[in-house]
């Protein structure tokens, strides 16, 4: 990812599909910000649109389509405009229960 100014905003669309005969529920998005291993620049963050952590269930043989997005954390300044990011999309199996 590359954001050309501090108000640019990138956007990933993203579509899995459930080829199990289960549920499986969305629990995480892991980048690893903390020891650079999977997220390279702290200064921008990503958020996460059509999906919601233990609550957005995919179902058998069914696909879900969400949006990935990265922008510059308020008041960050813009020493480094390029972002190297590996995203761990985690689902565990079963439905969430209230």
């Amino acid at each position: 990812v590359v954001l050309e100014d501090s108000t640019s905003v990138e956007k990933f669309e993203i579509t899995v599909f459930n080829k199990n005969s289960s549920d499986f529920v969305f629990i995480d998005a892991l980048t690893d910000i903390e020891n650079s291993l999977l997220y390279d620049n702290p200064d921008i963050e990503m958020t996460l649109e059509g999906i919601e952590k233990n609550v957005t269930i995919i179902k058998p043989s069914e696909f879900l389509t969400f949006t990935v997005v990265f922008k510059y954390k308020d008041g960050a300044s813009m020493t480094n405009n390029t972002l190297n990011s590996k995203i761990n999309f985690r689902f565990k199996e079963g439905v969430v229960m209230w």
